[in-house]
């Protein structure tokens, strides 16, 4: 599949911003056109090849077993640093809103709000923030869950999303998440629907999977299916529980008498309901009439809405009461909900892409338009006043049964980002594009929504922070993806298109190399283009174009814009990777494994000729991932006892080649001795988390410190600063202070034609000071003498030296230390 060309644009919904009604993804979205979730779905399909969007069960079990057989950075007894949150929880938007992230479900029967969220896990609501449960399980996945109403500390959940990600089965806890089991069902489910226990009888529990319909009759512990097929929702009366109705894909309603231990197929007598092309379905029940139910179907074929029924006193016969429109867009498939009060049956919310209100059991309805758009669930207080919705921009409440509705404490940290940004000399100055909510990013220790729709990437200015480039989608159009530059922080923002043919791509990169004056690069096509003028106009960087289109880019840093990796869309060897080395584009991937395509190559923080190739998909476990220590020329295989996840991106570290940093679609991993051995890297960080990019915050010059820095998909960014991943040794400190000795400053950086180096003394003592480049290779011997206590500076002449990294070394006391900087003319 041509990944960056999965649409043509004619085929692409518009997302403008153009007010708050598209804002709230209202009006005129890309999700009306079906292709928000698809968007995702052929994102995960080629990240997971051969097997495709969701990942089999059998691939889930094994892969994690062999994860959970790995050592882990937090075993008892290690000293180690932990990945540290940097944002979002809750973005402000439009009309006072707050947007996080796709929730599935949600609950308040527990006394406090518990929420669901598609790749970020389940989370309770404390006082005032929300508490992660789930964070140690093997997916993030919660598409539903359900509290035991005689314990609020046990709670079963359900995994996976829906023809988008698979899930690793049913979970219980009895400590409130501090520990979960796994609790089998036969046969074994890859996605969850609804759990629910039945009305006043704990004991009875009721499953909608992807494998039908399932009960327990022992609070959850043990399960028999009463009704195969995708059974995607069911209601049960409050008063009547013994009466569910719930709905087939495939084949349509069913009603079950008998609290679903048996099931009969329902028809109708009106002629009515949809009998063929019969895609998802919602169904709700009156609370108090157990002959009183609504109905939401969806087409299979295309996922538009095939209808809103009621029926009130005969199961067989049912009125079609249906919205003036297609609210599903095309996407049925992916949402549909529907509830009706449980104080007074009349009152009804049907969801989709847009949600609908009605008074008059769907005699007439209207259009609730301050809402994100795409609702999974719906949920009412028993008093029949408080309702809550599940949708893509996290979730929102309303105190006047659905009339209005308020997002003030949506706070959950659960942002799905594909690309992240990074300020140099602003690390704050963090952000990246979103799925459903956006390009974001941080200003002031806030957050800030550059645009809304369906994100790309963001790129910062160096030098300059409140210069800015992002990308974003779905636009109608000859572009799907339009690029976007700012120069005064965000306030306003200007189309950046100039020079770039029309293309359909999605994802398009916005790439630097971290220096100033800043080099420009992004992909369209089978085009990479260069800006010089800060995205004003762009140029092609290969006039003649790749044979296919461009799947990912890397520049490397410091490098001028003179090494730029592209990653082409194939799996064809001799055409997947290629490399401009300043003056022209060479194809390098031999010696990576065949008939592969290349996730990514990402250069080396600090020497232009080290990358590393990710290999995309888990095909082949033995060959996953790849080092050049000579800009491609040749590869070796580094992927030694490395699990077979779906890699995603590689951080080196500066100075050690022996260790490496690596993120993947469950979770992070690091070696130590050049990828012979890998263990776990998750210390602080949910262990099934999702990552999509890394980048590194490099303050080696100034106080020793290197960051590396992560987005993932369902919980937002983090880092995590590398000094501290081994048990404290002096011996192995790399940077900072020794037993007093300490190397400082070196300053200007970057330094042109000199600079001077800092360093303290703590005794008399011999002391050599050197400087290597990034190749190792003695550049300068700065001085060598006895010195004695005391602090000291030593001047550099580098007015003949190359552009480029280098490195001070001191050497006193049998210590070393090093600290890198960079000089550039």
């Amino acid at each position: 599949m041509d990944k960056m060309r999965w649409l043509g644009a004619a085929a692409l919904g518009g997302l403008l911003a153009l007010g708050t009604a598209n804002a709230f993804g209202v009006a005129g979205t890309e999700e009306e056109h079906g292709e928000g979730p698809e968007r995702e779905r052929r994102f995960f399909a080629e990240w997971h090849e051969p097997y495709g969007t969701a990942l089999p069960r059998e691939y889930l079990d094994d892969t994690w077993a062999r994860i959970e057989a790995l050592p882990s950075d937090s075993d008892a007894g290690r000293s180690v640093n932990a990945w540290q949150f940097l944002g979002p929880a809750g973005i402000p938007a439009s009309g006072g809103a707050k947007f996080s992230g796709r929730v599935l479900d949600l609950e308040i029967d527990s006394g406090l709000l518990r929420v669901g969220s598609a790749s970020g896990g389940l989370w309770r609501y404390g006082v005032v923030f929300p508490v992660a449960m789930s964070d140690n399980l093997s997916s993030l996945a919660v598409s539903t869950f359900a509290t035991d109403p005689t314990n609020a500390n046990r709670v079963l959940l359900g995994t996976g999303e829906y023809f988008i990600r698979g899930g690793t089965g049913l979970w219980e806890t009895n400590d409130l998440g501090a520990t979960w089991d796994r609790v089998p069902l036969f046969p074994e489910p890859l996605t969850f629907f609804k759990l629910r226990f039945a009305p006043n009888d704990p004991n009875v529990v009721h499953a909608a999977t992807s494998t039908g319909f399932h009960r327990s009759t022992d609070g959850g512990r043990h399960w028999t299916r009463t009704l195969d097929g995708i059974v995607t929702d069911f209601a049960v009366c409050r008063d009547s529980p013994n009466v569910i109705y719930a709905g087939k894909i495939g084949s349509g309603l069913y009603l079950s008498l008998t609290g679903g231990a048996s099931w009969v197929p329902l028809s109708d007598l009106n002629g009515n309901l949809p009998t063929i092309d019969i895609g998802r379905i919602a169904v709700a029940v009156s609370a108090t009439n157990p002959a009183k139910a609504y109905s939401a179907w969806t087409s299979a074929n295309v996922g538009t809405t095939a209808g809103v029924f009621v029926t009130d006193g005969a199961a067989n016969e049912w009125l079609r009461v249906s919205p003036d429109l297609s609210f599903h867009g095309f996407q049925g498939w992916y949402n549909n909900t529907i509830e009706c009060s449980p104080t007074n049956d009349a009152v009804v919310l049907v969801g989709g892409v847009r949600m609908f209100r009605s008074t008059t059991s769907g005699a007439t309805w209207t259009e609730i338009t301050q809402l994100h758009a795409d609702h999974h669930r719906l949920e009412w207080h028993a008093n029949g006043i408080y309702v809550w919705s599940a949708n893509d921009g996290g979730w929102a409440y309303s105190s006047d049964a659905g009339s209005t509705w308020t997002t003030v404490t949506n706070t959950l940290p659960i942002t799905q980002f594909y690309y992240l940004g990074q300020g140099v000399s602003d690390p704050g100055r963090i952000g990246g594009g979103t799925q459903d909510n956006g390009t974001v990013y941080a200003k002031n220790s806030s957050w800030v929504i550059a645009e809304y729709g369906d994100g790309g990437d963001l790129a910062v200015d160096p030098a300059d922070p409140t210069h800015m480039w992002h990308s974003v989608g779905v636009y109608l159009g000859p572009k799907a993806f339009k690029r976007w530059r700012t120069t005064d922080d965000g306030v306003s923002w200007t189309e950046s298109e100039t020079g770039i043919d029309p293309n359909g791509d999605w994802f398009p990169q916005i790439e630097h190399d971290q220096v100033a004056p800043v080099y420009l690069f992004t992909n369209a096509g089978t085009h990479v283009y260069r800006s010089t003028d800060g995205a004003v106009s762009w140029t092609k960087l290969n006039s003649t174009p790749f044979t296919g289109a461009i799947w990912n880019m890397s520049v490397a840093r410091w490098s001028s814009g003179n090494t730029v990796w592209v990653c082409l869309d194939t799996a064809v060897s001799g055409n997947r990777v290629w490399v401009f080395d300043g003056l022209a584009w060479s194809q390098r991937d031999t010696g990576i494994a065949q008939g592969v395509a290349i996730q990514r190559v990402r250069a080396h923080p600090t020497n232009p000729l080290v990358a590393h190739a990710l290999v995309q998909g888990v095909g082949d476990p033995a060959r996953k991932l790849y080092e050049t220590t000579d800009r491609g020329l040749t590869w070796r295989n580094i992927t030694g006892d490395l699990p077979n996840v779906p890699l995603s991106d590689i951080v080196a570290h500066p100075t050690d080649p022996s260790k490496l940093y690596l993120g993947s679609e469950m979770g992070f991993y690091r070696t130590t001795d050049g990828g012979v051995h890998w263990s776990r890297w998750n210390n602080g960080m949910p262990q099934a988390c999702i990552a999509t990019e890394l980048t590194w915050d490099d303050d080696l010059a100034t106080t020793g410190e290197f960051w590396v820095v992560a987005a993932t998909f369902g919980r937002g960014f983090w880092r995590r600063e590398i000094a501290g991943d081994d048990p404290v040794d002096v011996a192995d400190l790399p940077l900072g202070t020794k037993a007093g000795l300490e190397l400082g400053r070196v300053f200007p950086n970057p330094a042109r034609d000199r600079a001077t180096i800092e360093f303290t003394i703590p005794a008399t003592v011999d002391v050599t000071l050197r400087v290597f480049d990034v190749s190792g290779r003695e550049v300068s011997v700065i001085t060598r003498e006895t010195l004695e206590t005391g602090h000291y500076q030593r001047d550099v002449d580098t007015s003949r030296w190359s552009s480029g990294v280098y490195f001070a070394r001191l050497d006193a006391g049998g210590q070393t230390l090093s600290r890198g900087w960079v000089v550039t003319h």
